[in-house]
């Protein structure tokens, strides 16, 4: 079984390494980044601070991007043209399955994080100085991506290698090796001593661990999605979870200190909770629209139907804001769910905080700012955190494709 594992592991791992996208997304990803010093220039001593917060930022967001298309890619596309039949009709359990496909698309996500961090150091060595940059270090980065684009294109042009592949594999041996070049190059202004030199910040090189770690997680997260959604309910899944992992310190709070006054008159706006709710009926509506029982009804309609109703929803939100609504006094059924809300607000508080993923505990920009190190404790906890969160979404993966029918589509 873990001869099986390993070859659906690799095979994933290659159809990520030749999907376009994913070398376009690697290439954004380190041109942004080489672009910050430039950005970052007549700061006045804030420019190492900002390439480190926009190049981690970079790497987070695109990281989550590529795990979002790599798995739908991987198993979503499978599952809806019938490829995953293939598989699955050997004595090749729905578990193996997703463990394969998911340790493919990390190690994927992998090669993009290691290139992306190496492409942040380089940057922090470039932006030394508020008015000028290193630029023997700059173009290190842009001689490298060039350089692996146009072995890329060579294997492409004679001996037909795809070229995302053979970018990708040129980049990891191009990039290491200027890593260690970098490492023992001179400070800036004296590039004639070539016996010294100011290597790598090891608390930013941490912070990067850490952020391959919280790529992982979002892997994992994209992984279970996409045996459910397609790409762009995918995507926007994983943003909503996204943007409230990076808040959710700030709502727990919020949420705690809720005083049972503030309860009742929160229920003043109880109708905002029929917008999630819409959104997520008109995804499955959509979702399921082949399996309507009534053929006369099209996507239209039903586009129409929950536009309008989440259109009259947002129009009385905007009347209440206008008229000061929260201003009256409450209904007595306000007050009566209000005061249950409160009594139970706590324990809501702590499940969500649980299970939401603390993306900051993951992004270390303000303890580089603030030149605290970032001991080996806590990267060991991150660790810990993230191997459990791809455990438990690895598991909420099978809960979701036990009962998917595969190959749909291709019956059709």
């Amino acid at each position: 079984m873990l001869r099986v594992i390993f070859h659906i592991a690799r095979n994933t791992f290659r159809e990520c390494l030749r999907h376009p996208i994913y070398i376009v997304l690697l290439l954004s990803a380190m041109s942004i980044i080489g672009w910050y010093p430039w950005l970052s220039l007549f700061v006045f001593r804030q420019q190492e601070k900002m390439v480190t917060d926009g190049s981690l930022a970079t790497i987070m967001l695109f990281g989550l991007m590529t795990a979002v298309l790599c798995a739908s890619h991987a198993i979503y596309r499978e599952i809806e043209t019938g490829t995953v039949l293939l598989v699955l009709a050997k004595p090749i359990g729905r578990g193996p399955f997703i463990i394969a496909k998911m340790l493919g698309i990390i190690a994927a996500l992998t090669i993009f994080v290691f290139l992306t961090s190496i492409a942040t150091l380089f940057a922090v060595r470039v932006a030394v100085d508020q008015f000028e940059l290193d630029t023997w270090v700059w173009c290190c980065h842009w001689f490298g991506i060039v350089l692996a684009c146009a072995v890329g294109a060579y294997r492409n042009f004679t001996k037909r290698i795809t070229f995302p592949a053979s970018a990708v594999k040129a980049l990891v041996v191009i990039f290491s090796f200027l890593a260690v070049v970098v490492y023992w190059s001179p400070p800036f202004k004296y590039q004639i001593k070539w016996g010294e030199h100011t290597g790598y910040s090891w608390d930013l090189v941490a912070a990067c661990v850490l952020v391959l770690f919280a790529v992982w997680a979002m892997c994992a997260l994209a992984t279970a999605l996409s045996t459910q959604f397609n790409l762009l309910s995918n995507l926007s899944i994983c943003l909503v979870i996204f943007m409230c992992g990076l808040v959710s310190d700030y709502l727990y709070e919020k949420i705690v200190a809720m005083t049972v006054v503030d309860s009742i008159r929160m229920m003043h706006s109880w109708f905002y909770i029929l917008i999630p709710i819409g959104f997520g009926l008109w995804l499955l509506s959509l979702k399921h629209f082949s399996l309507r029982r009534q053929p006369q009804v099209r996507k239209w309609h039903i586009n129409t139907i929950f536009g309008l109703g989440l259109a009259a929803i947002i129009s009385r939100a905007v009347v209440n804001k206008v008229t000061h609504a929260d201003a009256r006094d409450p209904a007595a059924w306000m007050q009566t769910v209000g005061t249950g809300i409160y009594r139970v607000k706590e324990t809501v508080a702590n499940a969500l905080h649980a299970m939401l993923p603390n993306w900051q505990k993951f992004f270390m920009a303000d303890a580089l700012a603030a030149k605290e190190s970032i001991p080996a404790s806590y990267i060991a906890c991150g660790a810990v955190y993230a191997v459990v969160f791809v455990a438990m979404l690895y598991l909420l993966a099978l809960l979701l494709f036990a009962g998917r029918e595969v190959g749909t589509q291709s019956q059709t």
